[in-house]
């Protein structure tokens, strides 16, 4: 049975979010919720990750569940996650009131977490970091938080708390993992938890 490779899924998500981040900073009006953003990374990937990951049916030593491995609002409501293939094939598959629900549950590979400073909003880097919290709680193996800025006036203000817990580093071409990356429609910033 064919399945994608971690490496796979790991090289769809960075050049997903470097594409989405483009798009984003060249229009980014044309995305007036969170959800937007969410829904244009998720297409995204499903169009790179296009293997169906197959789950036993509790019922049947033969049938499967065909899934994406890309889900948004999965396991504790993270945004936009990439199922783990090889973790998921040796997940238990006992039925919960007869219902196959595990397939709600199976391991995630990475976890991407977004937050969107749109017009009118007034929250700041914290909402970043409690995903960045929340991530590092979770048993995802490789995560990124996103935050995108619509106006880049509200930029020097977003960030300003970030120096309390966070190091800014270099802007790379790459996008690495464990990290929280801070889109406006000029710049790009990066920080690594001092912490983490």
């Amino acid at each position: 049975m064919a399945i994608h490779s971690e490496f796979e899924i790991k090289y769809a998500v960075q050049e997903s979010v470097k594409k989405v981040m483009k798009v984003f900073q060249e229009a980014p009006y044309s995305f007036l919720y969170e959800s937007d953003l969410q829904a244009v990374l998720c297409a995204e990937l499903r169009s790179r990750l296009t293997i169906p990951l197959k789950i036993k049916k509790s019922n049947s030593s033969e049938e499967t569940y065909a899934l994406q491995i890309v889900q948004t609002e999965y396991k504790d409501r993270i945004d936009v996650a990439c199922l783990d293939p090889e973790a998921s094939q040796s997940r238990k598959t006992e039925p919960h009131k007869s219902f196959d629900t595990y397939i709600y549950n199976l391991p995630v590979l990475v976890g991407i977490e977004i937050k969107y400073l749109k017009m009118g909003d007034g929250f700041d880097f914290v909402e970043c970091h409690k995903d960045f919290s929340k991530m590092c709680r979770s048993e995802v193996k490789y995560f990124l938080v996103l935050g995108f800025i619509q106006d880049e006036k509200n930029l020097q203000r977003f960030i300003s708390r970030a120096a309390e817990a966070y190091t800014p580093i270099e802007k790379s071409d790459a996008i690495e993992f464990d990290h929280i990356y801070i889109v406006s429609p000029k710049s790009q910033r990066i920080f690594k938890s001092i912490n983490f």
